[in-house]
Protein backbone atom coordinates (compact mmCIF):
# COMPACT_ATOMS: atom_id res chain seq x y z
CA UNK A 1 0.00 0.00 0.00
CA UNK A 2 1.29 3.46 -0.81
CA UNK A 3 0.26 6.70 0.84
CA UNK A 4 0.66 9.73 -1.37
CA UNK A 5 -0.37 13.37 -1.68
CA UNK A 6 -1.55 12.52 -5.18
CA UNK A 7 -4.14 10.25 -3.53
CA UNK A 8 -5.28 13.09 -1.28
CA UNK A 9 -3.31 11.97 1.78
CA UNK A 10 -1.31 14.31 4.00
CA UNK A 11 1.34 12.82 6.30
CA UNK A 12 1.03 15.83 8.55
CA UNK A 13 -2.21 14.22 9.68
CA UNK A 14 0.02 11.91 11.72
CA UNK A 15 -2.63 9.93 13.63
CA UNK A 16 -4.70 9.32 10.50
CA UNK A 17 -1.66 8.30 8.46
CA UNK A 18 -0.43 5.98 11.23
CA UNK A 19 -3.84 4.28 11.28
CA UNK A 20 -3.37 3.47 7.57
CA UNK A 21 0.10 2.04 8.21
CA UNK A 22 -0.71 0.16 11.43
CA UNK A 23 -2.14 -3.02 9.79
CA UNK A 24 0.97 -3.38 7.57
CA UNK A 25 4.14 -5.32 8.36
CA UNK A 26 6.51 -2.83 6.76
CA UNK A 27 6.73 0.94 6.70
CA UNK A 28 9.09 2.73 4.31
CA UNK A 29 9.33 6.15 5.92
CA UNK A 30 10.25 8.29 2.95
CA UNK A 31 7.90 11.28 2.64
CA UNK A 32 9.07 14.52 4.22
CA UNK A 33 6.82 17.37 5.21
CA UNK A 34 8.40 19.52 7.88
CA UNK A 35 8.92 17.16 10.86
CA UNK A 36 6.01 14.84 10.03
CA UNK A 37 8.40 12.08 8.93
CA UNK A 38 9.85 11.97 12.46
CA UNK A 39 6.45 12.35 14.15
CA UNK A 40 5.07 9.52 12.02
CA UNK A 41 8.02 7.30 12.96
CA UNK A 42 7.27 7.75 16.66
CA UNK A 43 3.54 7.16 16.16
CA UNK A 44 3.87 3.99 14.07
CA UNK A 45 6.65 2.56 16.23
CA UNK A 46 4.60 3.04 19.40
CA UNK A 47 1.49 1.50 17.81
CA UNK A 48 3.53 -1.55 16.84
CA UNK A 49 5.35 -1.72 20.19
CA UNK A 50 2.74 -3.93 21.90
CA UNK A 51 2.60 -6.40 19.00
CA UNK A 52 4.19 -9.85 19.12
CA UNK A 53 4.56 -9.76 15.32
CA UNK A 54 7.77 -8.57 13.71
CA UNK A 55 7.43 -5.30 11.83
CA UNK A 56 10.00 -3.46 9.73
CA UNK A 57 10.62 0.26 9.35
CA UNK A 58 13.01 1.67 6.78
CA UNK A 59 13.78 5.30 7.56
CA UNK A 60 15.00 7.19 4.50
CA UNK A 61 17.41 9.91 5.56
CA UNK A 62 20.19 11.53 3.53
CA UNK A 63 23.95 11.57 3.38
CA UNK A 64 23.90 15.29 4.31
CA UNK A 65 23.52 14.10 7.93
CA UNK A 66 27.15 12.99 7.71
CA UNK A 67 28.29 16.57 7.17
CA UNK A 68 29.90 18.31 10.14
CA UNK A 69 28.67 21.72 9.01
CA UNK A 70 25.86 23.12 6.89
CA UNK A 71 26.36 23.49 3.15
CA UNK A 72 24.03 24.66 0.46
CA UNK A 73 22.31 21.77 -1.33
CA UNK A 74 21.96 22.15 -5.08
CA UNK A 75 18.52 23.54 -5.91
CA UNK A 76 17.88 24.83 -2.37
CA UNK A 77 18.67 28.10 -0.66
CA UNK A 78 21.07 27.99 2.27
CA UNK A 79 18.14 28.39 4.65
CA UNK A 80 16.20 25.55 2.96
CA UNK A 81 19.34 23.39 3.05
CA UNK A 82 19.76 23.98 6.78
CA UNK A 83 16.10 23.19 7.48
CA UNK A 84 16.22 20.03 5.36
CA UNK A 85 19.36 18.78 7.12
CA UNK A 86 17.87 19.57 10.53
CA UNK A 87 14.67 17.65 9.71
CA UNK A 88 16.65 14.61 8.58
CA UNK A 89 18.93 14.80 11.63
CA UNK A 90 15.82 14.79 13.84
CA UNK A 91 14.67 11.66 11.99
CA UNK A 92 18.01 9.97 12.61
CA UNK A 93 17.99 10.87 16.31
CA UNK A 94 14.48 9.43 16.66
CA UNK A 95 15.57 6.31 14.75
CA UNK A 96 18.49 5.80 17.15
CA UNK A 97 16.37 6.46 20.25
CA UNK A 98 13.68 3.97 19.23
CA UNK A 99 16.16 1.42 17.93
CA UNK A 100 17.77 1.33 21.39
CA UNK A 101 14.44 0.22 22.95
CA UNK A 102 13.46 -3.44 23.27
CA UNK A 103 11.06 -4.15 20.43
CA UNK A 104 10.03 -6.67 17.79
CA UNK A 105 10.07 -3.80 15.29
CA UNK A 106 13.26 -3.95 13.22
CA UNK A 107 14.48 -0.62 11.86
CA UNK A 108 16.94 0.22 9.11
CA UNK A 109 18.35 3.68 8.45
CA UNK A 110 19.07 4.35 4.78
CA UNK A 111 21.17 7.34 3.69
CA UNK A 112 20.94 7.76 -0.07
CA UNK A 113 23.42 10.07 -1.72
CA UNK A 114 20.83 11.06 -4.29
CA UNK A 115 17.91 13.34 -3.56
CA UNK A 116 15.80 10.82 -5.51
CA UNK A 117 15.14 8.55 -2.53
CA UNK A 118 12.58 6.53 -4.49
CA UNK A 119 15.36 5.19 -6.73
CA UNK A 120 17.29 4.23 -3.59
CA UNK A 121 14.26 2.46 -2.11
CA UNK A 122 13.73 0.58 -5.37
CA UNK A 123 17.37 -0.56 -5.32
CA UNK A 124 17.21 -1.74 -1.70
CA UNK A 125 13.93 -3.57 -2.35
CA UNK A 126 15.41 -5.20 -5.46
CA UNK A 127 18.40 -6.39 -3.44
CA UNK A 128 15.98 -7.94 -0.90
CA UNK A 129 13.75 -9.55 -3.53
CA UNK A 130 10.87 -7.08 -3.32
CA UNK A 131 9.41 -4.29 -5.37
CA UNK A 132 7.28 -1.16 -5.07
CA UNK A 133 3.65 -1.78 -5.98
Amino acid sequence: MGISRSDGENIRRVSHTASLIEPCDMFINNAKSMYAQTELLFEVWHRWQASDRTHHIWNISTEVCEWTEDRQIKGLTMRESMVYRNQKMALELAHNQLNAQPSTTKMTLIRPSSTNAEDCVRQVLYEHGGSIV
